[in-house]
């Protein structure tokens, strides 16, 4: 299974498809990654927002469509991760494309 493809699963569903216990898959993300498995799922999904965010029309697309499209529920927490992870909130992202010459 391709890193790409983690920000589709659960750390449940991990579990079941490799067949090991939570602490060894753990123990293998951490390895592998660095991150644990629910840790680099929250990151590859965070990416994958950004990406998006990028590049929609801010005229036409809000932050919370975004989220909801990609299983963040909790505006707040998720402007916390998002500013965490990427020094700038998701709005920020979001309007840049205005700021950008056409």
């Amino acid at each position: 299974m391709e890193a790409e493809h983690l920000a589709e699963l659960s750390p449940a569903q991990l579990r079941a498809y490799s067949g090991v216990s939570e602490r060894t898959l753990e123990y293998a993300f951490r390895d592998r990654f660095g991150l644990t498995p629910a840790a680099l799922i929250k990151a590859r999904r965070l990416a994958t927002v950004r990406t998006v965010l990028g590049s929609a029309d801010p005229e036409r697309t809000g932050v919370s469509d975004v989220l909801g499209e990609h299983g963040f529920w909790h505006l707040g927490q998720f402007a916390r991760d998002y500013r965490q992870a990427f020094g700038e909130l998701p709005s920020d992202t979001l309007r840049r494309i205005r700021a950008k010459p056409e």
